[in-house]
């Protein structure tokens, strides 16, 4: 029988709730997760006639222009900003939102969407070289200007910009327009934002490069109609209940069942004098132009090494090589020291290991999700030798496999 785990994060996953009431009767199902589930099931039989309405009213309109490989500046921060070049690379930018957003806004004012019904999204294409594949990215600021004028008005204009762009009389309302702020298309510039897509997609760190080329600029707005509209649509009889369940909001209440995992746990006391542990901590002299410090099983000669992306990361990666260099295996996790005794110094090490990764078929990467796989109790005896094996320091660690998580 499939555990309960595995059938409540399927059954979550599927829009019909028929799998999470076959769930219910399972005489095997913990009181406390029989509770949450029923709390789900009326939750969303209450809210999915408005998420229902919602998805049929809902309009989203997009457009593309294609930017014939704009330079955007992408070096030191001190040239980035040299003369001005920042200010007029997001002036022609936002040039190019407006001139495709705009018609958009228009079409959708004109259908009735109020301003704060309507959500504005900007992806900029990025690419290396001409050739190049291109990586989407989302910006992470933009908003929406308009006019305080009725919806009429509204209408009014967006039929002038069907006719010609202007009115009868040959004058042009700007009434609804796109604005994207100086600094806001990403959170600092282009370049990390890229950086980091290019790692997700291909595993590595892209070659350097002087500049990123904008390939495109993507705008798509949707518009939602409101709640209040939704109201509107039932009788007045029934406006109450459905306005309780609305305000109780579309959160889901969670549906929780144990993860599953494996925890390995490795001491100082594992590499003491006189043991002859399989695997063993060797320190590199990276400052003096050396190899990064690595664990290494003597008998292969394979080898771990650690790397932290940025010291505020929350997450850093283990990565697994064979002999000649060629990565075997990467592991992404969630590293925490915690001092046990007081006197400031580290006493354990916790590992949360979310997600491995094995080269599959071809160039493509598959992901572990068995904790009982070879691979796991491998990586884990890696990193327990590149955490614990320091003499004269007393460590531990806590190396916790979750794959699963809990299911919301």
């Amino acid at each position: 029988m499939m555990d309960v785990y595995e059938w409540l994060r399927k059954a979550i996953a599927d829009p019909n709730l028929t799998p999470l009431r076959k769930l219910l009767r399972r005489r095997d199902l913990d009181p406390k997760l029989r509770s949450s589930v029923e709390a789900f099931i009326k939750h969303d039989e209450a809210f999915r006639p408005f998420m229902k309405w919602t998805q049929e009213n809902t309009c989203t309109l997009s457009a593309v222009h294609q930017c014939n490989d704009i330079p955007i500046l992408a070096t030191t921060n001190q040239d980035r900003w040299r003369d001005g070049r920042r200010e007029r690379q997001y002036g022609e930018i936002r040039e190019i939102i407006e001139e495709i957003g705009c018609p958009l806004k228009r079409e959708l004012a004109a259908k009735g969407f109020d301003e704060k019904d309507i959500t504005l999204r900007i992806v900029l294409g990025l690419k290396l070289e001409p050739d190049g594949e291109v990586l989407d990215i989302f910006s992470t600021a933009a908003q929406l200007d308009y006019d305080p004028a009725d919806r009429d008005r509204w209408a009014a204009e967006f039929e002038a910009a069907r006719r010609g762009g202007c009115d009868r009389n040959g004058i042009w309302h700007p009434v609804l327009t796109l604005c994207g702020r100086t600094h806001g298309y990403f959170e600092e510039n282009e370049s990390p934002q890229f950086d980091r897509e290019w790692r997700k997609k291909h595993d590595k760190w892209p070659p350097k490069y002087e500049v990123l080329l904008l390939d495109r600029v993507t705008v798509t707005l949707t518009g939602t109609p409101s709640r209040g509209h939704y109201l509107e649509t039932l009788p007045a009889a029934a406006r109450g209940e459905a306005a309780a369940v609305l305000a109780a909001g579309a959160q889901r209440p969670p549906v929780s069942a144990a993860a599953k995992g494996l925890t390995v746990s490795a001491s100082f006391l594992d590499f003491t004098e006189g043991t002859d542990h399989p695997i063993r901590f060797e320190r590199g002299s990276v400052l003096s132009g050396g190899r990064k410090s690595r664990a290494v099983e003597r008998a292969t000669g394979e080898y771990v090494e650690w790397e932290l992306p940025h010291w505020q990361s929350p997450e850093s990666y283990y990565r697994l090589y064979s002999t000649d260099g060629t990565m075997t295996c990467t592991a992404t996790v969630e590293q925490a020291t915690i001092d046990l005794s007081g006197d400031g110094m580290v006493g354990l090490y916790k590992v949360r290991v979310h997600r491995i990764a094995a080269p599959g078929a071809g160039d493509t990467w598959s992901e572990v999700t068995d904790a009982s796989s070879p691979i796991v109790s491998k990586l884990a005896h890696f990193i327990a030798a590149f955490l614990v094996d320091h003499a004269p320091a007393r460590h531990s660690a806590e190396i916790i496999f979750d794959f699963g998580g809990t299911a919301q």
